[in-house]
């Protein structure tokens, strides 16, 4: 992430974001677990921006068609996080 912020802003969004005291918890965590160096270097927003690119845990990319199979109830009720994924 210290390399990307050579590069882009970084913008982070996620469902504690629409309260400070998320977006605060959020800050900690990065200065905490990161630094506090990077913490202050990213932009913790309450509303989600428009975007190059994001990067989520939770996501599929939509090509415009509805009909791809991946997008099927079925394919989607089967979806595994990454932190959920038995190795």
């Amino acid at each position: 992430m210290e390399a990307a912020l050579k590069e882009f802003d970084i913008y982070v969004y996620s469902s504690r974001s629409c309260e400070p005291s998320g977006r605060m918890a959020m800050f900690n965590y990065v200065g905490n677990h990161g630094s506090l160096t990077l913490a202050t270097a990213l932009r913790f927003v309450s509303e989600k921006p428009s975007a190059f690119i994001t990067i989520d845990d939770r996501c599929l990319r939509f090509d415009g068609d509805w009909s791809d199979p991946n997008l099927s109830p079925e394919v989607l009720l089967r979806f595994t996080p990454w932190y959920k994924y038995q190795k």
